[in-house]
């Protein structure tokens, strides 16, 4: 069977190709020289269009392509016929060179014609051609041998301006498969093509099943000669653009694929036949079976062992000349050679679990294209990998026996994402799904710790830890077994050095690996020097880089809609963790982001201090695809990701360096006394500043207002941001408007402060001056006996209670001094202005407001600490 593995290392296998002759190779192997096919449709070369030259690529316009089929009892034929013109230098070189392969077990190669046709005049090339013939394994750096050869001519004398036509045919003699037929093909194209056509001559009595994803893909069928013809013709048909990182199984370009079987049961028919799950182990692998028993005494442990010896001691080799393409060497003759390929390690693996009393059964599935099974036509064809599948009382669980270096204990063995697959068992009808799931726990952890030494003066310490879980431990596993150590921690190193230059490493990379937890985990330990931080603005500049989230999902430039779905990947899911320590100066920590959709996952969490910063950002993958009516949230994504995971943080000490270590000296009742001290002086200096300046502004208003007269809603605002000290601010600029009217000398500031006990004298020296608006006397007295309980209840009963509530009764106090605010106002409505000039909104004023917002915003945060501790927790 061809493995997804011969696509690995095709150039390194073109550089080692066996280019013999086949002569000395393939004994009669040669290019047969014969007339074209008599059952051929012939159809004359189109004009090409002008229209379409500014959309042709490499120099060439197909002008034909064209291809029928003719299937018979025991062989078919395939005719190809193509024709090109050149239209530039590009184009010389593919339209001048031909190379066609073939397996020499199974097809006869023959080539009816080659011509150039120059100024509508043919040039017959065939006589001119000399092939030669090579076999080219290009897959042989993967252990992949498929036996086809390669036909290889140069087309002489071939201008620009020429159109290069050739014929050719393979006819097919299948011993796998005896009158069998399956095929696809696109009926789209990137690039013009001004004439296509599938033609397929089937017998009467051999229907085709047909499928394609264009619903203007039907064919024309009629009967002719004893057969069935099914004609796919297109006149310039539609080009279509490819666009990038789409899922291996979404066809962007239509196609058709057809097929000589009816159904997936017929294919697991012919699978049973060819696949002998039942046979007989050979006494060396008996051996192991019993060993195995004897060693492991669960069914899981057993399973495990199993696995692990198919995909730890039996190498991948894949020798597909011939049957082998698809028919598995029996588990004796893979023992002996001591390898296979995927059908003969899934069918070795299915062989010793059966001899085990496990259910275990070959599957045949696609490693790129397994999710588009369901809606292709069922043929042999249609798979290019096999694994095995073990039915178990919780469910199937799906083991890729050509995997190796996995970890976990069955059933905790992960298993392949291929979408579907065929089990390979009587009665088999039709395909099932190969389902994975996402990871829970991030599969990818990486955590970095810096240490700054004496703030960085003595260099940083550098440690980062890597944890690889599931699927990435599996894949890591392959890269240890891959390199040496001193060759992964050179490599990351060099990673290092590129973000921090003059860093160090001071140890090998050490790893420890639990294979039966499926955990493995690398430590890596740098130095950078005290110069190194400092030098070219490193510490101006600091790193800090995700790398275990950033390039999870690839930015995808697209100029116009999207058309096709985007590939996400496997699910998965990446943490990383940065943390500084001991840098040496107030840090402050970004915003936290969270966000969740049904394609992804992406929350980034920062918190910082004096000398600290913790930034983790966990990136999950939710599903393998994404539809491109929703390619803005991939777009997002990925932005939301390149802005977040990579940040670069200033660590050089800021121009007023505080060194806050004295701070701590003091107790939390000190610290709580010192800040409570630096409040009372920064507000008393702002309201000398305030006095001062409202001295300077009564002094415009002499001898015309009355009292100190100011909007109701200035005093109440201004009162609650002050906490009170506004309404003692406006008893002492009335005491100094009044204090020339009363016959004894009298202290404006004393009053003020004192203002509970100088309510009444306050009132009967504004009611002297009233002329209008005036509060009669006992609701005088009674405001004056509320304004000084509810001052004197807040003032003591903030000696005796922790009570909230009672400094709320203080701050509010001054509500009591209302009634006298719009008394005195009332007094001035005849001087209009000295109201409305102090009840502006000046710069001072609005300073005081900010800072006694700032202040409430502290001392309600404090109030709910105290109040609902629990939830601050």
């Amino acid at each position: 069977m061809a493995d997804a593995r011969r696509w690995f290392g095709v150039m390194l296998g073109c550089l080692v190709a066996a280019l013999a002759p086949a002569a000395a190779q393939d004994g009669e192997a040669r290019v047969v020289q014969a007339p074209r096919p008599e059952w051929v449709v012939w159809t004359e070369i189109p004009t090409p269009r002008e229209s379409r030259l500014a959309e042709v690529e490499d120099g060439v316009y197909y002008l034909v392509y064209d291809r029928q089929i003719r299937l018979l009892s025991d062989t078919d034929v395939t005719y190809s016929r193509t024709a090109t013109k050149v239209i530039g230098r590009g184009g010389l070189e593919s339209a001048g060179r031909l190379e066609f392969s073939f397996d020499p077990t199974e097809e006869v190669f023959s080539v009816h014609a080659v011509r150039i046709i120059r100024d509508g005049i043919a040039l017959d090339r065939l006589p001119d051609l000399e092939f030669t013939i090579a076999r080219r394994e290009e897959g042989l750096a993967s252990g992949l041998i498929d036996g086809d050869l390669t036909a290889y001519a140069e087309v002489p004398d071939v201008r620009v301006g020429d159109i290069v036509e050739y014929e050719i045919s393979w006819e097919t003699t299948s011993t796998l498969w005896p009158g069998g037929l399956a095929r696809s093909t696109s009926v789209e194209m990137s690039v013009p093509v001004e004439f296509f056509r599938h033609r397929v001559l089937a017998p009467l009595d051999t229907p085709l099943t047909w499928v394609s994803n264009r619903d203007d893909a039907a064919p024309e069928v009629r009967e002719l000669d004893g057969a069935r013809e099914y004609v796919w013709s297109r006149v310039d048909p539609l080009i279509v653009v490819g666009e990038s990182y789409v899922p291996a199984h979404h066809a962007e370009w239509g196609y058709i694929a057809y097929s000589t079987m009816s159904s997936w049961a017929d294919v697991a028919d012919w699978a049973v036949g060819i696949f002998d799950i039942d046979t007989n182990l050979p006494p060396s692998l008996d051996n192991v079976v019993a060993e195995i028993e004897r060693d492991h005494a669960d069914a899981n442990g057993r399973v495990t062992a199993a696995v692990r010896h198919v995909q730890d001691n039996v190498r991948y080799v894949a020798n597909e000349v011939g049957l082998g393409s698809h028919v598995p060497r029996s588990p004796a003759e893979v023992v002996r050679l001591g390898y296979g390929d995927c059908k003969d390690k899934a069918l070795l693996l299915a062989a010793m679990l059966r001899r085990l009393g496990v259910e275990a059964y070959p599957v045949l599935t696609d490693i790129s294209a397994g999710k588009r099974l369901p809606d292709w036509v069922p043929s042999p064809w249609a798979f290019d990998h096999a694994i095995t599948v073990i039915e178990t009382d919780v469910g199937r669980r799906w083991i890729d026996p050509t995997d190796s270096h996995q970890g976990g204990v069955f059933p905790d063995i992960v298993q392949p994402a291929y979408g579907f697959g065929l089990i390979v068992r009587p009665g088999e009808t039709g395909l099932t799904p190969i389902e994975t799931n996402a990871p829970d726990n991030p599969d990818l952890a990486i955590e970095e710790d810096f240490t700054f030494l004496d703030g960085g003066a003595d260099g940083v310490e550098v440690r980062v830890i890597t944890t690889y879980k599931g699927r990435e431990a599996d894949a890591f596993r392959w890269r240890l077994d891959d390199s040496s150590i001193r060759a992964l921690t050179d490599t990351y190193l060099n990673y290092y050095t590129s973000l921090y230059p003059g860093i160090e490493a001071t140890a090998l990379l050490k790893i420890d690996d639990d294979r039966n937890a499926n955990i493995v985990r690398s430590t890596e330990s740098y130095f950078l020097p005290g110069e190194a931080l400092t030098a070219d603005g490193l510490v101006k500049a600091f790193p800090m880089r995700a790398d275990a989230v950033l390039g999870t999902i690839e930015e995808i430039t697209q100029a116009n809609g999207r058309v096709a779905p985007v590939s996400l990947g496997k699910p998965r899911s990446r943490l990383h963790v940065i943390r500084l320590k001991d840098a040496g100066q107030l840090l402050v920590a970004g915003e936290s982001i969270e966000i969740e959709n049904d394609y992804f996952r992406f929350r980034s969490t920062e918190a910082a201090g004096q000398g600290w910063l913790n930034l983790e950002i966990r990136f999950d993958v939710l599903a393998a695809e994404l539809p491109p009516e929703d390619f803005t949230v991939y777009a997002e994504m990925h932005d939301t990701i390149d802005g977040n995971a990579y940040l670069e943080i200033d660590l050089s000490p800021p121009f007023f360096a505080v060194d806050w270590a004295w701070w701590t000296q003091f107790s939390p009742e000190e610290q709580d006394s010192l800040v409570g001290a630096a409040f009372v002086i920064v507000f008393a200096i702002f309201m000398l500043i305030g006095a001062i300046i409202s001295l300077r502004a009564d002094a415009q208003f002499t001898g015309t207002s009355v009292f100190h007269p100011v909007s109701a809603s200035k005093f109440v605002i201004l009162s609650l941001a002050t906490f009170g000290a506004y309404a003692m601010l406006w008893f002492w600029k009335n005491w100094r408007w009044s204090k020339d009217d009363v016959p004894r000398p009298l202290s404006p500031f004393g009053r003020a402060l004192f203002s509970v006990f100088f309510y009444l004298p306050m009132y009967g020296a504004i009611r002297a001056k009233a002329t209008r608006g005036r509060i009669p006397g006992f609701v005088a007295g009674v405001l004056a006996l509320m304004y000084f309980a509810w001052t004197i209840v807040g003032r003591l009963g903030d000696r005796f209670t922790d009570s909230i509530a009672i400094f709320y009764i203080e701050v509010l106090s001054f509500i009591w001094v209302l009634p006298l605010v719009l008394m005195v106002n009332a007094q001035n409505r005849d001087h209009p202005e000295a109201l409305a000039y102090n009840s502006r909104w000046t710069f001072w004023t609005a300073l005081a407001l900010i800072l006694g917002l700032m202040f409430w915003a502290l001392f309600l945060y404090g109030s709910a600490i105290t109040l609902w501790p629990e939830t601050f927790a």
